[in-house]
């Protein structure tokens, strides 16, 4: 729920009085940390959330309901499946004589929601607000149902009755190929005291499924680490790590397992990676306009260093290999350092780091540099040698593309001078920085348009407030630019050159195509920030990254929440989503 920063003020002033002095702190808080100013007051014990929240519904007119004085009824929880409460942050907390239910939401939610609602609990709903802790609370105890787990996919319960590693295979053999049929990339098995829960990472979210019994948790468990992994059950108190090879429909997969001892047994987590030739695009990736064609121009250099720039699983390993598959040619010698092989393009030399090999970053640079390379692909720049060597070889003849671990574009700058490089170097040697994250891509067969309410005006105004050098006439004039490049497709304007008319959001109920969720893929925001005179002046003037990102945005760079907000309004993605991605960004 996002209420305005006035309102905030207004709200908390009918509690307490606020001086001149104290409006001016806490706006000056909100300016340095750039976070909402309902974040600031209830930070600085001004007022609650619970607080401002119940203010907040007598503002609005909705009757408010404090969920931590409620015992959670399971059976009411029910009436709503999990994905629809998360969706729409709203749990059933008691029933009426009529019949009817009282239902808590995070926000005042708009008549075709209620609708969504009511269709599955079947009776009328009343509607009171929360506050978000609350009703996270509610949220997390979806996972105590049974009848809850595994919407899409339950596994098939198999009697325990016959030898128990060829149980324990048939398990595993099923989990690999449901996971891998919905394009899970990550597999978590929990233990608890009589079953095992199964989630899977798809679409960078975990979803739950049917759990194990104990027994069949046994057998997999025994399977994996006494067959395919070969880690020794003898001692159940030490982490293990290992991999196995798993064939899916004609493509290998390399299946790396960790087990973590946890209290009720051992947690186990597998993480599953196809190698394939198949390099995707730039634009396949989510580049497009101008910071398709700055990235372009920047391969057109024969040395320096251009980095890719997000959080850990954000895609920048996907950019790279696109980056240099964007530079192949016979007359280009290129390798590439990383830590796992996830691409295996005939034309790049690979090297793997590791404990396996006795492969350091640094070792596997400093090798890499003696075969002569034109281009040296480094999956992460990570220690200060390594950075050491990467400047040096960038002086020279090499061009580096590296990945590095950064909150956006301009935190990369601070990142590089935590690894010991000094201002001029990076000034000098610095080519480019990549910017990205990635979101869930909306389902494009079910995917429905709504009328944009003052909730969603009032959040799409909170992001392009942001960036100050941004009006709204640029931002549809930014969506008409998205349209006539074809992102979207067809689908026609949402903003005009003052407001915003509808918004998309994913189908409630889903559809055969994204099995039911309303969402099928991953894509990236992107933002790029070429080196102009300008820039490198404001590094070797140690300029902080706020500064660094004003200067940049001066000379050209679309912030990926702008990127991100352009296609939420082009029906690839959703506001919500950017909202997530760019919450730790700027």
């Amino acid at each position: 729920m996002r209420i305005s920063d006035t309102l905030v003020l207004q709200l908390v002033a009918t509690t307490r009085k606020l001086s001149e002095d104290q409006v001016v702190e806490l706006r000056a808080q909100e300016k340095a940390t750039n976070r909402p100013m309902q974040d600031i007051v209830t930070m600085s014990g001004l007022v609650s959330e619970a607080d401002l929240v119940k203010l907040y519904a007598r503002h609005i007119k909705m009757p408010y309901i404090d969920l931590d004085l409620l015992s959670i009824n399971l059976e009411l929880l029910k009436k709503i499946p999990e994905r629809i409460a998360r969706r729409y942050s709203s749990v059933v907390f008691s029933i009426n004589t009529d019949g009817s239910f009282n239902v808590a939401c995070a926000e005042k939610l708009d008549d075709n929601i209620i609708r969504i609602i009511e269709k599955y609990t079947k009776k009328s709903i009343q509607v009171h607000l929360a506050a978000q802790a609350g009703i996270e609370r509610w949220l997390n105890q979806y996972r105590t149902l049974d009848s809850q787990i595994g919407p899409i996919v339950k596994i098939q319960k198999m009697p325990i009755n016959k030898k128990s590693s060829d149980s324990g295979e048939e398990l595993i053999n099923e989990l690999l190929k449901q996971a891998l049929d919905l394009s899970a990339t990550d597999i978590h098995i929990e233990p608890y005291d009589n079953h095992a829960q199964i989630r899977f990472r798809i679409d960078g979210r975990l979803q739950g499924f049917h759990p194990l019994s104990s027994g069949q948790f046994s057998a997999l468990s025994a399977f994996l680490m006494n067959d395919l992994v070969n880690l020794s059950e003898d001692n159940r108190t030490k982490p293990k790590e290992g991999s196995f090879q798993h064939m899916h429909e004609d493509t290998k997969f390399q299946v790396d397992v960790s087990v973590l001892p946890v209290l009720d047994g051992q947690k186990i987590y597998l993480h599953m990676q196809s190698r394939t030739s198949s390099v995707p695009s730039l634009e396949s990736l989510g580049l497009w306009g101008p910071a398709l064609t700055r990235t372009k121009s920047i391969l057109s250099h024969t040395n320096g260093l251009i980095l890719v720039a997000g959080p850990g699983k954000s895609g920048k390993t996907s950019t790279l290999h696109a980056l240099l598959s964007t530079m192949h040619s016979t007359h280009v010698s290129m390798i590439a350092i990383e830590d796992e092989l996830a691409y295996s393009e005939p034309y790049i030399s690979h090297v793997t780091v590791g404990k396996k090999n006795g492969m350091s970053w640094s070792k596997a640079f400093a090798a890499s540099i003696k075969q002569d390379p034109d281009i040296i692909l480094l999956q992460r720049l990570q220690d200060s040698q390594t950075a050491k060597y990467t400047i040096a070889a960038s002086e020279d003849r090499q061009l580096i593309c590296s990945g590095i671990v950064a909150s956006s574009a301009p935190a990369a700058i601070s990142k590089l001078r935590s690894l010991s490089i000094q201002n001029h170097d990076i000034a000098h040697v610095l080519r480019s920085i990549i910017g990205q994250r990635l979101v869930r891509s909306l389902c494009q067969h079910c995917r429905i348009k709504v009328p944009a309410d003052e909730t969603t005006i009032n959040r799409v105004k909170a992001i392009v407030d942001q960036f100050p050098l941004y009006s709204f006439e640029d931002i549809h004039l930014i969506e008409k630019a998205a349209a006539s490049s074809g992102i979207g497709g067809s689908e026609g304007l949402v903003t005009t050159n003052n407001k915003i008319q509808s918004i998309w959001e994913p189908n409630p109920e889903g559809c055969d195509s994204c099995h039911e969720t309303g969402f099928a893929g991953l894509t990236g925001i992107f933002e790029v920030m070429q080196m102009t005179a300008a820039l490198k002046q404001s590094v070797v003037k140690s300029a902080d990254t706020q500064d660094i990102t004003s200067n940049a945005i001066e000379e050209g760079m679309i912030p990926f929440a702008i990127d991100g907000l352009i296609k939420a309004f082009r029906g690839i993605t959703t506001l919500n989503e950017i909202e997530r991605a760019q919450q730790s960004a700027y």
